[in-house]
Protein backbone atom coordinates (compact mmCIF):
# COMPACT_ATOMS: atom_id res chain seq x y z
CA UNK A 1 0.00 0.00 0.00
CA UNK A 2 1.45 3.24 -0.56
CA UNK A 3 4.01 2.14 -2.92
CA UNK A 4 6.24 4.80 -4.29
CA UNK A 5 6.68 5.80 -7.87
CA UNK A 6 9.62 4.17 -9.65
CA UNK A 7 11.27 5.96 -12.20
CA UNK A 8 12.59 5.48 -15.22
CA UNK A 9 15.05 6.91 -17.70
CA UNK A 10 14.23 6.52 -21.84
CA UNK A 11 16.74 8.18 -24.39
CA UNK A 12 16.04 9.08 -27.74
CA UNK A 13 18.56 9.30 -30.38
CA UNK A 14 18.23 10.43 -33.14
CA UNK A 15 17.25 14.10 -35.15
CA UNK A 16 13.94 14.96 -34.75
CA UNK A 17 13.13 11.46 -32.91
CA UNK A 18 10.18 11.76 -30.66
CA UNK A 19 8.04 9.15 -28.66
CA UNK A 20 4.63 8.23 -26.83
CA UNK A 21 4.10 6.17 -23.72
CA UNK A 22 0.82 4.09 -23.19
CA UNK A 23 -0.57 2.04 -20.86
CA UNK A 24 -2.51 -1.38 -21.61
CA UNK A 25 -6.42 -0.20 -21.50
CA UNK A 26 -7.02 -2.87 -18.58
CA UNK A 27 -4.47 -1.66 -16.73
CA UNK A 28 -5.23 2.21 -16.73
CA UNK A 29 -7.14 2.68 -13.46
CA UNK A 30 -4.80 1.58 -11.88
CA UNK A 31 -1.11 2.76 -13.38
CA UNK A 32 -0.19 6.42 -14.08
CA UNK A 33 2.43 7.92 -15.92
CA UNK A 34 3.87 11.16 -15.37
CA UNK A 35 3.92 12.06 -18.77
CA UNK A 36 2.94 10.48 -21.88
CA UNK A 37 5.48 11.89 -24.22
CA UNK A 38 8.94 12.89 -24.61
CA UNK A 39 11.71 13.88 -27.89
CA UNK A 40 15.30 13.81 -28.31
CA UNK A 41 17.61 13.37 -25.75
CA UNK A 42 17.15 11.56 -21.93
CA UNK A 43 13.32 12.12 -20.16
CA UNK A 44 12.57 10.91 -16.73
CA UNK A 45 9.72 8.80 -16.93
CA UNK A 46 7.95 7.85 -13.63
CA UNK A 47 5.36 5.28 -13.17
CA UNK A 48 2.99 5.25 -10.08
CA UNK A 49 0.75 2.69 -9.26
CA UNK A 50 -3.26 2.80 -7.08
CA UNK A 51 -2.80 0.62 -4.11
CA UNK A 52 -3.73 -3.06 -4.73
CA UNK A 53 -7.23 -3.94 -3.34
CA UNK A 54 -6.92 -7.76 -4.15
CA UNK A 55 -4.82 -10.34 -3.52
CA UNK A 56 -3.90 -11.60 -6.45
CA UNK A 57 -0.80 -9.88 -7.93
CA UNK A 58 -1.63 -7.84 -11.11
CA UNK A 59 0.59 -7.06 -14.20
CA UNK A 60 0.20 -4.93 -17.45
CA UNK A 61 2.69 -3.03 -20.25
CA UNK A 62 3.62 0.76 -20.86
CA UNK A 63 4.01 0.71 -24.23
CA UNK A 64 7.03 3.03 -25.70
CA UNK A 65 6.55 4.11 -29.19
CA UNK A 66 8.96 6.09 -31.41
CA UNK A 67 8.22 8.29 -33.74
CA UNK A 68 10.25 6.27 -36.68
CA UNK A 69 8.87 3.42 -37.77
CA UNK A 70 12.82 1.61 -38.39
CA UNK A 71 12.81 1.43 -34.44
CA UNK A 72 10.30 -0.80 -33.14
CA UNK A 73 8.33 0.38 -29.68
CA UNK A 74 9.70 -0.83 -26.36
CA UNK A 75 7.61 -2.33 -23.30
CA UNK A 76 8.03 -1.98 -19.78
CA UNK A 77 6.36 -4.52 -17.76
CA UNK A 78 4.65 -3.16 -14.35
CA UNK A 79 4.17 -5.89 -12.03
CA UNK A 80 2.36 -4.74 -8.59
CA UNK A 81 2.34 -7.22 -5.33
CA UNK A 82 -0.85 -8.22 -3.87
CA UNK A 83 -2.62 -6.91 -1.42
CA UNK A 84 -1.11 -8.63 2.06
CA UNK A 85 -4.36 -8.85 4.70
CA UNK A 86 -3.17 -8.54 8.33
CA UNK A 87 -3.84 -11.30 10.03
CA UNK A 88 -7.20 -12.88 11.27
CA UNK A 89 -9.13 -15.77 12.83
CA UNK A 90 -12.59 -16.65 13.00
CA UNK A 91 -15.08 -19.81 13.63
CA UNK A 92 -18.42 -20.93 12.88
CA UNK A 93 -20.64 -23.49 12.96
CA UNK A 94 -23.35 -24.32 9.99
CA UNK A 95 -22.83 -21.20 9.17
CA UNK A 96 -23.56 -19.02 12.18
CA UNK A 97 -21.53 -18.27 15.30
CA UNK A 98 -20.05 -21.09 17.16
CA UNK A 99 -23.14 -21.32 20.08
CA UNK A 100 -21.92 -19.93 23.66
CA UNK A 101 -22.83 -23.02 25.44
CA UNK A 102 -20.45 -25.17 23.56
CA UNK A 103 -21.36 -28.45 21.98
CA UNK A 104 -22.81 -31.73 23.19
CA UNK A 105 -22.54 -35.18 22.52
CA UNK A 106 -24.13 -38.25 23.55
CA UNK A 107 -23.13 -40.47 26.40
CA UNK A 108 -22.90 -43.36 23.54
CA UNK A 109 -20.09 -40.73 21.61
CA UNK A 110 -21.76 -41.52 18.35
CA UNK A 111 -21.84 -37.16 17.29
CA UNK A 112 -19.31 -36.09 15.81
CA UNK A 113 -19.16 -31.92 15.21
CA UNK A 114 -17.36 -29.67 12.13
CA UNK A 115 -16.25 -26.39 13.05
CA UNK A 116 -15.37 -24.03 9.93
CA UNK A 117 -12.35 -22.04 10.34
CA UNK A 118 -11.53 -19.15 8.46
CA UNK A 119 -7.37 -18.07 8.72
CA UNK A 120 -5.69 -15.28 7.03
CA UNK A 121 -1.75 -14.84 7.00
CA UNK A 122 -1.76 -16.83 10.29
CA UNK A 123 -1.19 -20.11 12.30
CA UNK A 124 -3.38 -22.04 14.45
CA UNK A 125 -3.36 -25.08 16.48
CA UNK A 126 -5.79 -26.84 19.10
CA UNK A 127 -5.51 -28.92 22.16
CA UNK A 128 -8.00 -30.42 24.65
CA UNK A 129 -7.71 -29.54 27.61
CA UNK A 130 -9.65 -31.54 30.85
CA UNK A 131 -10.45 -30.16 33.88
CA UNK A 132 -7.75 -31.33 36.68
CA UNK A 133 -8.96 -34.22 38.59
CA UNK A 134 -11.65 -35.34 35.99
CA UNK A 135 -11.67 -38.57 33.04
CA UNK A 136 -9.53 -37.61 30.19
CA UNK A 137 -8.61 -39.22 26.73
CA UNK A 138 -12.51 -39.44 25.32
CA UNK A 139 -12.63 -36.21 23.43
CA UNK A 140 -10.82 -36.15 20.15
CA UNK A 141 -10.19 -33.29 18.20
CA UNK A 142 -8.68 -32.91 14.52
CA UNK A 143 -7.49 -30.25 12.55
CA UNK A 144 -7.73 -30.13 8.43
CA UNK A 145 -5.70 -27.36 6.94
CA UNK A 146 -5.68 -26.54 3.10
CA UNK A 147 -5.97 -23.63 0.64
CA UNK A 148 -9.67 -24.43 0.37
CA UNK A 149 -10.81 -26.17 3.57
CA UNK A 150 -9.79 -25.75 6.85
CA UNK A 151 -11.45 -26.70 9.88
CA UNK A 152 -11.92 -28.48 13.38
CA UNK A 153 -13.73 -31.83 14.01
CA UNK A 154 -14.32 -33.13 17.59
CA UNK A 155 -15.20 -36.62 17.99
CA UNK A 156 -15.48 -38.99 20.97
CA UNK A 157 -15.81 -42.31 18.76
CA UNK A 158 -17.83 -44.12 21.00
CA UNK A 159 -16.40 -43.58 24.04
CA UNK A 160 -19.11 -43.82 26.32
CA UNK A 161 -19.99 -41.93 29.56
CA UNK A 162 -20.81 -44.79 31.64
CA UNK A 163 -21.22 -42.19 34.72
CA UNK A 164 -24.33 -41.02 35.51
CA UNK A 165 -22.78 -37.57 35.55
CA UNK A 166 -21.79 -35.40 32.37
CA UNK A 167 -18.13 -34.78 31.70
CA UNK A 168 -16.74 -31.44 30.46
CA UNK A 169 -13.44 -30.58 28.30
CA UNK A 170 -12.57 -27.39 26.35
CA UNK A 171 -10.65 -27.59 22.99
CA UNK A 172 -8.30 -24.51 22.73
CA UNK A 173 -7.54 -23.04 19.93
CA UNK A 174 -4.37 -20.86 19.77
CA UNK A 175 -2.54 -18.68 17.21
CA UNK A 176 1.19 -17.14 16.50
CA UNK A 177 -0.77 -13.51 16.08
CA UNK A 178 -0.13 -11.54 19.21
CA UNK A 179 -3.86 -10.49 20.42
CA UNK A 180 -5.81 -12.77 18.64
CA UNK A 181 -6.81 -16.05 20.77
CA UNK A 182 -6.45 -18.06 22.47
CA UNK A 183 -10.38 -19.51 21.81
CA UNK A 184 -12.01 -21.84 24.14
CA UNK A 185 -14.61 -24.19 23.01
CA UNK A 186 -16.39 -26.04 25.63
CA UNK A 187 -17.51 -29.16 25.25
CA UNK A 188 -20.04 -31.81 27.18
CA UNK A 189 -20.80 -35.59 26.85
CA UNK A 190 -23.91 -36.45 28.68
CA UNK A 191 -24.33 -38.89 31.15
CA UNK A 192 -25.35 -42.17 30.83
CA UNK A 193 -29.21 -41.72 31.31
CA UNK A 194 -31.55 -44.35 33.44
CA UNK A 195 -33.21 -45.87 30.86
CA UNK A 196 -33.19 -45.36 26.91
CA UNK A 197 -36.85 -44.59 25.96
CA UNK A 198 -37.68 -40.68 25.92
CA UNK A 199 -41.29 -41.96 26.69
CA UNK A 200 -42.44 -41.48 30.09
CA UNK A 201 -46.45 -42.16 30.27
CA UNK A 202 -48.11 -45.35 29.13
CA UNK A 203 -49.06 -45.23 25.25
CA UNK A 204 -51.85 -46.93 23.78
CA UNK A 205 -51.29 -46.73 19.83
CA UNK A 206 -54.77 -48.06 19.13
CA UNK A 207 -54.63 -49.95 15.80
CA UNK A 208 -51.94 -49.83 13.16
CA UNK A 209 -52.75 -50.99 9.56
CA UNK A 210 -49.90 -50.76 7.69
CA UNK A 211 -47.56 -53.76 8.09
CA UNK A 212 -43.68 -54.98 6.42
CA UNK A 213 -42.11 -58.37 7.25
CA UNK A 214 -38.81 -59.59 6.57
CA UNK A 215 -38.27 -63.01 6.74
CA UNK A 216 -35.16 -64.93 7.07
CA UNK A 217 -35.68 -68.50 5.99
CA UNK A 218 -33.68 -71.13 6.21
CA UNK A 219 -31.40 -71.74 2.60
CA UNK A 220 -28.56 -73.06 1.06
CA UNK A 221 -26.35 -69.80 2.80
CA UNK A 222 -28.18 -69.81 6.15
CA UNK A 223 -29.14 -72.98 8.16
CA UNK A 224 -30.35 -71.51 11.76
CA UNK A 225 -32.24 -72.62 14.76
CA UNK A 226 -34.74 -70.24 14.39
CA UNK A 227 -36.20 -67.99 11.59
CA UNK A 228 -35.99 -64.06 12.50
CA UNK A 229 -38.64 -61.98 11.34
CA UNK A 230 -38.32 -58.20 11.60
CA UNK A 231 -41.25 -56.64 11.97
CA UNK A 232 -42.46 -52.91 11.01
CA UNK A 233 -46.12 -51.47 11.48
CA UNK A 234 -46.82 -48.23 10.91
CA UNK A 235 -50.53 -45.80 11.52
CA UNK A 236 -52.12 -44.17 8.30
CA UNK A 237 -50.72 -40.83 8.73
CA UNK A 238 -47.41 -42.48 8.29
CA UNK A 239 -46.34 -43.24 4.03
CA UNK A 240 -43.33 -45.07 3.65
CA UNK A 241 -41.15 -45.92 0.66
CA UNK A 242 -37.40 -47.22 -0.39
CA UNK A 243 -35.04 -44.50 0.54
CA UNK A 244 -32.74 -42.61 2.80
CA UNK A 245 -35.28 -41.48 5.49
CA UNK A 246 -37.83 -44.05 4.25
CA UNK A 247 -40.66 -43.08 6.69
CA UNK A 248 -42.39 -39.66 6.42
CA UNK A 249 -45.62 -37.87 8.18
CA UNK A 250 -46.88 -38.20 11.39
CA UNK A 251 -47.93 -41.27 13.39
CA UNK A 252 -46.92 -44.16 15.43
CA UNK A 253 -44.58 -46.99 14.30
CA UNK A 254 -43.56 -49.92 15.96
CA UNK A 255 -40.20 -52.50 15.12
CA UNK A 256 -40.23 -55.55 16.25
CA UNK A 257 -37.57 -58.68 15.85
CA UNK A 258 -39.75 -61.76 16.51
CA UNK A 259 -38.12 -65.79 15.97
CA UNK A 260 -40.19 -68.65 15.51
CA UNK A 261 -39.39 -72.36 14.61
CA UNK A 262 -36.98 -72.65 11.71
CA UNK A 263 -38.81 -71.83 8.18
CA UNK A 264 -36.94 -72.96 5.32
CA UNK A 265 -37.19 -71.05 1.43
CA UNK A 266 -39.20 -72.01 -0.42
CA UNK A 267 -40.73 -71.01 -4.24
CA UNK A 268 -43.88 -69.72 -3.40
CA UNK A 269 -42.80 -67.04 -0.97
CA UNK A 270 -44.99 -68.81 1.34
CA UNK A 271 -44.28 -67.83 5.11
CA UNK A 272 -46.32 -67.70 7.90
CA UNK A 273 -45.72 -66.52 11.80
CA UNK A 274 -47.94 -69.35 13.88
CA UNK A 275 -50.77 -68.29 15.90
CA UNK A 276 -49.20 -67.82 19.61
CA UNK A 277 -47.99 -65.80 22.12
CA UNK A 278 -44.54 -64.30 21.28
CA UNK A 279 -42.47 -62.78 24.88
CA UNK A 280 -39.84 -60.32 24.97
CA UNK A 281 -36.52 -61.55 25.93
CA UNK A 282 -33.54 -60.18 27.83
CA UNK A 283 -30.69 -61.61 26.77
CA UNK A 284 -27.34 -62.04 29.23
CA UNK A 285 -24.12 -63.34 28.88
CA UNK A 286 -25.76 -67.07 29.83
CA UNK A 287 -28.67 -66.63 27.60
CA UNK A 288 -27.70 -64.99 24.35
CA UNK A 289 -29.37 -67.39 21.60
CA UNK A 290 -32.24 -66.11 20.58
CA UNK A 291 -35.20 -69.34 20.87
CA UNK A 292 -38.57 -69.86 18.93
CA UNK A 293 -41.31 -67.56 21.05
CA UNK A 294 -39.00 -64.72 21.68
CA UNK A 295 -39.00 -61.18 20.74
CA UNK A 296 -35.53 -59.35 20.93
CA UNK A 297 -35.67 -56.64 23.47
CA UNK A 298 -35.41 -52.54 22.22
CA UNK A 299 -31.24 -51.79 22.56
CA UNK A 300 -29.53 -48.65 21.87
CA UNK A 301 -29.78 -47.70 18.36
CA UNK A 302 -28.14 -44.91 16.46
CA UNK A 303 -30.90 -43.81 13.82
CA UNK A 304 -34.78 -45.07 14.26
CA UNK A 305 -35.50 -45.87 10.65
CA UNK A 306 -34.80 -49.22 11.58
CA UNK A 307 -34.17 -49.53 15.00
CA UNK A 308 -32.07 -52.26 16.40
CA UNK A 309 -34.54 -54.69 18.30
CA UNK A 310 -37.88 -54.12 19.38
CA UNK A 311 -38.94 -49.95 19.40
CA UNK A 312 -42.12 -47.99 19.53
CA UNK A 313 -41.57 -44.04 18.33
CA UNK A 314 -43.64 -41.58 17.64
CA UNK A 315 -43.27 -39.49 14.22
CA UNK A 316 -43.78 -35.47 13.97
CA UNK A 317 -43.31 -34.24 10.24
CA UNK A 318 -40.90 -37.17 9.50
CA UNK A 319 -38.99 -36.35 12.66
CA UNK A 320 -38.75 -38.58 15.18
CA UNK A 321 -40.06 -37.51 18.32
CA UNK A 322 -40.83 -39.76 21.37
CA UNK A 323 -39.32 -43.41 21.94
CA UNK A 324 -39.95 -46.55 24.40
CA UNK A 325 -37.61 -49.34 24.09
CA UNK A 326 -39.79 -52.15 24.38
CA UNK A 327 -37.65 -54.33 27.38
CA UNK A 328 -41.09 -56.55 28.65
CA UNK A 329 -44.45 -57.81 27.38
CA UNK A 330 -46.11 -59.97 25.17
CA UNK A 331 -47.59 -59.92 21.52
CA UNK A 332 -50.43 -62.49 20.81
CA UNK A 333 -50.31 -63.20 17.14
CA UNK A 334 -53.37 -65.56 15.57
CA UNK A 335 -53.89 -65.56 11.67
CA UNK A 336 -56.56 -66.14 9.43
CA UNK A 337 -55.35 -66.96 5.76
CA UNK A 338 -52.81 -64.14 4.99
CA UNK A 339 -54.34 -61.60 7.24
CA UNK A 340 -53.20 -60.96 10.88
CA UNK A 341 -54.21 -59.68 13.98
CA UNK A 342 -51.32 -58.99 16.60
CA UNK A 343 -52.32 -57.74 20.11
CA UNK A 344 -49.36 -55.64 21.84
CA UNK A 345 -48.83 -55.60 25.53
CA UNK A 346 -45.18 -54.40 26.18
CA UNK A 347 -43.54 -52.15 29.00
CA UNK A 348 -40.92 -49.82 27.97
CA UNK A 349 -37.39 -50.10 29.96
CA UNK A 350 -38.54 -46.65 31.86
CA UNK A 351 -41.81 -48.71 32.88
CA UNK A 352 -44.53 -47.34 31.53
CA UNK A 353 -46.83 -49.39 28.87
CA UNK A 354 -46.78 -49.37 25.48
CA UNK A 355 -50.07 -50.83 23.98
CA UNK A 356 -51.88 -51.73 20.99
CA UNK A 357 -52.91 -53.70 18.27
CA UNK A 358 -52.60 -54.68 14.43
CA UNK A 359 -54.56 -55.81 11.86
CA UNK A 360 -53.74 -56.47 8.19
CA UNK A 361 -51.71 -58.21 5.18
CA UNK A 362 -48.04 -58.06 5.09
CA UNK A 363 -46.10 -56.38 2.80
CA UNK A 364 -43.99 -59.69 2.91
CA UNK A 365 -40.05 -60.18 1.97
CA UNK A 366 -38.21 -62.99 2.07
CA UNK A 367 -33.96 -62.27 2.75
CA UNK A 368 -31.65 -64.63 0.38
Amino acid sequence: EGAAGQSVKVTASGEGMTWSAAVDEAAKEWITLSTTEGAEGETTLTVTVQDNPDTAERSANVTLTPSAESVGPKAIRVTQEAKVLPPSFSMSYEGEELPEEGFVFDYAGRDSYSIDVTAVNIEWNVKTVYDEGTVSGWLTADTYKSDNVNLIKMRIDENRNESPDPRTARVVVTTNAEGIGPFEIPVTQEGKPEFLSTLEEDVDFGTLTNGYAVVYPNNENRNEPVTRWDLRFWSDGIEYQNAAKPYKGTGDRLNLYLYTEPITANDDNEYYIPDGIYTVALYSEETSESRAGDIEYGQESGAFHFPFGSWYVRLEDSDYTDKACIRTGTATVTRSGESYTIVFDFVSDAGYKVAGSYEGVFDLHAQP
